[in-house]
Order: C-alpha cells, then structure tokens, then sequence
C-alpha cells in the first residue's frame, strides 16, 4: 500500500561488495516514530526481496546501481503484517509476492492490504532458496523465520518482529527502549511481547539451535553478528515468562 508520509532510506551492502554485493540492507525510516529494515539478497535470476518497505527515489536509484539495474524478481514477507510496500513492488517490476499460509485471515492472520502470488508453509523452500521455519507462539500468525545461504557460505536468518538487533540511527525519535545498546533482542517492540506466548515461541527458537548462524536479520535493527549462535542460545537460557510479564526488554 502506497504510503505518503515522508521518509528518508539508506541503502548499503552488508555481504559482499558494492561491486559484487550478496546482500543489501536498506531502513526506512519515518518522519514519525519509527524504522523499517527490508533486504535484497543476489541471486543469479535477480535479487529477491525480504519485507520490502518503499524507498525514496534517491534510495531506489542506489539499490538499482548496487544491482547493477537488475529489478526484484520476487518478494517474501516474514510475517502477515509485512506486506508493506511488496505489492508496490509487484506492481512496478511484476515481482510476485510470496506471504505465509498460516498468516491469511482463514487461518487467524491479517495480510489484509492485498493478496499475495504464492503461499508457502513450514518447511517450503522459497525464492532465492531460503528456506521457512514457521514461529510458534509468535505476536502474528504468519511469524516465520526465514533461512538463507549466501553465495560464499554465510548463513542468515531473517527473522522479522520476531528477533532483532539493537537501533543505531540517525533518527533520534525512534520507539524502543533498547536504541544504541548491544545485544540481541527478542521483539520489535514491548508491543510483541504482549501478544506472544512465551513456552511456544522459545520451544521455537531452540529448534534453530542446530543452524549455524553467521548473521541474524530482523526488521527493525541493525544486523546482528557477533557470536549469533552463542547469543540466540544465551537468550532461550533467560526465563521467558517473568520477561514477557513485566515486558523486560
């Protein structure tokens, strides 16, 4: 859905080069409170798009530079609420959108600013060749953890609402809390917490214990990498109930 508030976007590689980027991260951020983080991830048919918010013309010409003119050749949403500008994006490049099965209005999700191409379910093997891991417990219905395997090996997690890194920006307005502190952070916002549960959702995660982790990218933070899977596993140590009680973040 077209949004006409302004916005500014930055636009960088966070694998590879600018010459031979591998994954490209860009942030939207708003005149009001608030910060959205999409994804482009290279492959050889064209870059593939993960929670794609619009970009400013500025910002669209450099993610086409860094794609060397090649236009999105698909988008897929982590959760039913992140739609955002993924139809937009059909409608300007033809790139199908591919939302979560158990994120559609029958199945107790929203995904209620369009319909998307496809609808994948856990397990499925998405465009780009990421790979779905459905939330259990989640703040959405549709909550899915989305693996990937760059080019050169790295592994990636994009994880949505679900899990995220710290704020670093130069919006001082920004909404949550834990803005410019280190660590790896369940939910975008104390808002997730009070719609999760916190048995399903942990018993979630430590299935990814067994994936090696090189680079956790959620939606509303800075990419996490310093010792992903030593942080994910320190996190499922925590007690989730007193946390998602007093809405500890």
């Amino acid at each position: 859905m077209a949004d006409d508030r302004p916005r500014t976007s930055t636009v960088s590689v966070i694998l590879g080069t600018d010459e031979r980027p591998q994954l490209i991260r860009w942030t939207t951020w708003w005149d009001s409170p608030g910060s959205w983080d999409s994804y482009a991830l290279m492959t050889p048919d064209g870059p593939v798009l993960v929670d794609p918010e619009g970009l400013t013309s500025d910002g669209e010409r450099r993610l086409l530079e860094l794609t060397k003119g090649a236009t999105p050749r698909a988008s897929v949403l982590t959760n039913d609420m992140h739609e955002r500008g993924a139809y937009d994006a059909r409608e300007k490049w033809g790139a199908p959108v591919w939302g979560p099965a158990y994120g559609t209005p029958e199945r107790g999700g929203r995904m209620d600013e369009g319909t998307p191409d496809h609808l994948y379910d856990d397990g499925d093997t998405l465009p780009g060749g990421m790979r779905a891991h459905k939330l259990e417990g989640g703040a959405f219905a549709g909550d899915t953890v989305l693996i990937w395997t760059s080019p050169e090996g790295k592994r990636v997690l994009f994880t949505g609402d679900a899990l995220n890194g710290p704020f670093h920006g130069a919006n001082p307005a920004g909404p949550h809390p834990r803005r410019g502190q280190p660590g790896l952070y369940l939910g975008a916002g104390p808002f997730y917490l009070d719609r999760a549960t916190a048995p399903r959702l942990k018993e979630s995660f430590t299935k990814l214990l067994s994936e090696k982790i090189d680079l956790i990218c959620g939606s509303h933070g800075d990419p996490f990498t310093v010792d992903p899977n030593g942080a994910l596993a320190r996190l499922l140590e925590v007690e989730w109930e007193p946390m998602f009680k007093e809405r500890v973040h």
